[in-house]
């Protein structure tokens, strides 16, 4: 159900000030939907470098939401954006090989 609302949707606001596990970003990226957000979660600044703030960065969150709302340009390249660093980032198979690369020094 959570995808299909976020499919529905043409940008969402996620800026909290509480730490994430990043879920939500990774479920907006995947499916190419913009996200605004705490610029401190990596994830986010990943997914969404754009998109990406800090907590009480009220005028730069208001100009992202105009921006999105409003200039079809910087939506669809924020949407490719999120879309290709999903996928270089996020993807399982990347994030299984960085994991074996890493545990292997300890190992």
């Amino acid at each position: 159900e959570w995808i299909g609302v976020i499919s529905g949707t043409k940008f969402g606001v996620d800026i909290h000030r509480e730490f994430s596990g990043g879920n939500c970003s990774l479920e907006f990226g995947a499916l190419g939907v913009p996200l605004i957000g705490n610029i401190l979660l990596d994830t986010q600044r990943d997914i969404f470098p754009d998109l990406s703030f800090y907590y009480r960065d009220y005028e730069n969150i208001k100009k992202s939401i105009i921006l999105l709302a409003n200039d079809k340009d910087f939506y669809e390249e924020v949407s490719a954006k999120a879309l290709k660093n999903t996928k270089e980032l996020y993807n399982s198979t990347k994030i299984v090989e960085d994991f074996r690369k890493e545990i292997s020094k300890f190992i």
